[in-house]
């Protein structure tokens, strides 16, 4: 089965394929469901928090295309190499929170 998982980073990838940003959550689905179409998506759950609030939540497509199962909000999806963009993303914004210095030196760890 061939999953699919789609981050946080969608909201932005709305804006700029857009002329002006969505205005309401329908014009934010009809964006997203081209957006998956063009890309042959076939499955992804949206999430938009705002201020700490769920605000957006939305099933798409399917988990497995060959049996037809819907993605729901159960649906698990493997999050193999994205977990590298949230990492690098929470520490830039770490440094422009000046919580942490990019110029500082990381830790070493030698096995003893």
């Amino acid at each position: 089965m061939r999953t699919i998982l789609i981050a946080g980073l969608l909201l932005g990838l709305v804006q700029t394929t857009c002329a002006a940003p969505p205005a309401t959550a329908q014009d934010v689905d009809t964006k997203l469901q081209a957006i998956f179409k063009d890309a042959k998506i076939p499955g992804a759950q949206v999430a938009l928090v705002e201020n700490g609030r769920l605000t957006y939540l939305k099933s798409y497509g399917h988990a497995d295309v060959a049996k037809k199962v819907p993605v729901t909000d159960d649906t698990v999806f493997r999050a193999g190499s994205i977990s590298k963009s949230f990492t690098s993303i929470a520490i830039m914004t770490a440094v422009e929170d000046g919580k942490l210095r990019s110029t500082a030196s990381s830790p070493t760890s030698r096995p003893r």
